[in-house]
């Protein structure tokens, strides 16, 4: 239920500030459920500023298939991360 609410509250007041910042959203759901909120997400905030961390490497793609125009980072490990902040 807090997945629903938390998309409903970012439609309602995130207006101005279009910037969306998700974390391990799908934890709880299996995998028929993940690919319906990736294309939930694809479909409801498409125009926004979205920052999402998963851990689960099925819904990061199906992320992928569904918002081809996004930029997918995939963060291994922190050296990756200081390698990129670097350049």
């Amino acid at each position: 239920m807090a997945l629903p609410l938390r998309t409903a509250a970012i439609q309602q007041f995130n207006v101005g500030a279009p910037i969306i910042a998700l974390d391990d959203i799908v934890t709880s759901y299996d995998a028929d459920h993940r690919r319906t909120i990736a294309g939930l997400i694809a479909t409801m905030f498409g125009g926004s500023q979205i920052l999402i961390t998963t851990h689960d490497e099925r819904f990061f793609n199906f992320l992928k298939d569904q918002l081809e125009a996004w930029h997918f980072t995939r963060i291994i490990g922190l050296d990756v991360f200081r390698e990129r902040l670097a350049s």
